[in-house]
């Protein structure tokens, strides 16, 4: 087979319960070689995605594993590379190329071509789509070259990347003596370069804390309240994504202070019932003021000598559960969102369903009474959900609308865990609204239905949508 012979009429997209799959069909002129399908399978090799085949009516497939990536195709159309990803890109590329023999599998059987590349979208780690099949010839220096033009052509543009970088580049993949490894050496050293100008360039105390980040790699940092960090053996209490220290009073403490507080404020009361403060007659301001001010002295000697530094104790909370506070405060910077009433046994799609759709639902800030009020026509579609007395609203700005969990490369914030990084795609076409899971985890569902990942499916008005365990109702008006 020729490189040239593969395109999309050769895969298909399947998932199930917990995987998503990119399924090549195999002609039955090919043969499978089934020593490097067995060696793929049974070693987690690095850039290669993991592989299966299946017989279906006497014909084979082979099954990709593309759970949680993206094709890089998909991942430029909306992410300009930075330098370091540019070159990680083609490190990762030419790495996996040669290291493939450890495993005795053939450099001519990688698959260059951005719509079956997958990327970590996170840290954009490389994947290749291996062909362990027969008949296979071609040379790996024009797709390459594709790939590589393709890369400079999603640059950043702002990204401060010297010209000597792409010409060298350029350069390599456009000799005639073009070879993998030499290519990757290139790589390497214009890698090394690039991150010893950005070393050079930083502060000494950012270069401090990196040379205590590699002594301490065994280790984590711990830091206080007043900014200060030490370094302990990680454990299994202490690596919980990295914990911060906080100096708090024991419980014990705590309750013999409202305990104090009740006890003076009777004492305080008899003292006055005694001396006929709070008699018209006899009633005297310095009195009553001498009697705060013996209050106030007592208190601040009981807590001067209860109330010390020495007796707070160091308790560890780990980051995830900080920022789990800081979410429940305000989950997403970008959702609208509008607190209503509801009971909790309420079911929050029948709850949806009777809510008018002219109408926004809010709580005045001064009374337990709900009010209504009319809502403006919203110019763009949106999925709507209620949930702990408040409603999520999602509304759909671009004709390619992106939702998931990491930041700057999606349109909308689901912060669950859950959720995928790149979850799933509601894209605009002649007017119409079309779904897409984009291989997440999890699944996305329409009214119930796990859909396949990677084919659109159409949305109507009042399409339930869930993404994961998170359900949403699509509103058209």
């Amino acid at each position: 087979m020729a490189y040239n012979q593969i395109d999309q009429s050769f895969f298909t997209y399947e998932r199930d319960a917990t995987t998503s799959y990119l399924v090549l069909k195999v002609d039955r002129m090919e043969k499978i070689i089934s020593h490097q399908v067995e060696m793929i399978s049974n070693n987690l090799i690095p850039s290669i995605l993991p592989i299966h085949t299946r017989v279906k009516n006497n014909e084979t497939f082979l099954y990709y594993n593309v759970t949680s990536k993206q094709n890089l195709s998909q991942a430029l159309k909306r992410k300009k590379l930075t330098r370091d990803e540019f070159l990680r890109v083609l490190e990762g590329m030419s790495k996996g190329i040669l290291e493939s023999s450890n495993y005795f599998l053939s450099d001519k059987a990688f698959l260059i071509d951005a719509e079956y590349i997958y990327v970590n979208p996170e840290d954009y780690q490389i994947y290749f789509v291996y062909l362990p099949i027969t008949l296979l010839d071609y040379n790996l220096q024009n797709p390459i070259k594709t790939l590589v033009n393709l890369l400079i052509a999603h640059i950043n543009p702002t990204e401060n990347l010297e010209d000597h970088i792409i010409h060298r580049v350029l350069m390599a993949v456009n000799d005639e003596d073009f070879n993998v490894k030499e290519f990757n050496k290139l790589i390497i050293e214009l890698q090394n370069n690039s991150w010893s100008r950005s070393f050079n360039s930083t502060s000494q105390k950012d270069k401090e804390e990196i040379r205590l980040k590699n002594t301490h790699s065994d280790s984590i940092c711990i830091k206080d309240e007043e900014g200060n960090q030490s370094y302990k053996a990680k454990t299994p209490e202490n690596c919980l994504e990295g914990l911060y220290s906080k100096k708090v009073f024991p419980l014990k403490y705590k309750l013999i202070v409202v305990l104090y507080q009740l006890l003076i404020m009777v004492m305080g009361l008899i003292i006055g019932i005694e001396m006929g403060v709070f008699k018209a007659e006899t009633f005297e301001i310095t009195t009553l003021l001498g009697i705060v001010i013996l209050i106030a002295t007592a208190e601040y000697f009981f807590f001067a000598r209860i109330l010390t530094k020495e007796k707070r104790v160091e308790k560890k909370i780990a980051k995830a559960e900080k920022e789990e506070k800081k979410k429940s405060r305000f989950l997403n910077y970008n959702m609208n969102k509008k607190e209503i009433l509801s009971q909790p046994s309420i079911n929050s799609r029948l709850l949806m369903e009777g809510i008018n759709d002219s109408t926004d639902v809010i709580i005045d800030s001064l009374s337990n009474d709900t009010m209504i009020i009319d809502a403006d026509s919203y110019t763009n579609p949106y999925l709507t959900a209620v949930k702990d007395g408040t409603i999520e609203k999602i509304v759909i700005s671009k004709s390619s609308f992106i939702i998931g969990k990491l930041k700057d490369q999606v349109d909308y914030l689901l912060m669950y865990k859950s959720i995928s990084r790149i979850h799933a795609e509601i894209s605009r076409v002649e007017g119409r609204y079309y779904i897409k899971d984009l291989n997440s985890k999890n699944g996305t569902f329409v009214n119930g239905n796990r859909i396949d990942s990677n084919k659109e499916y159409l949305l109507e008005d009042g399409t339930y949508v869930k993404f994961a365990d998170r359900e949403f109702l699509f509103r058209q008006d």
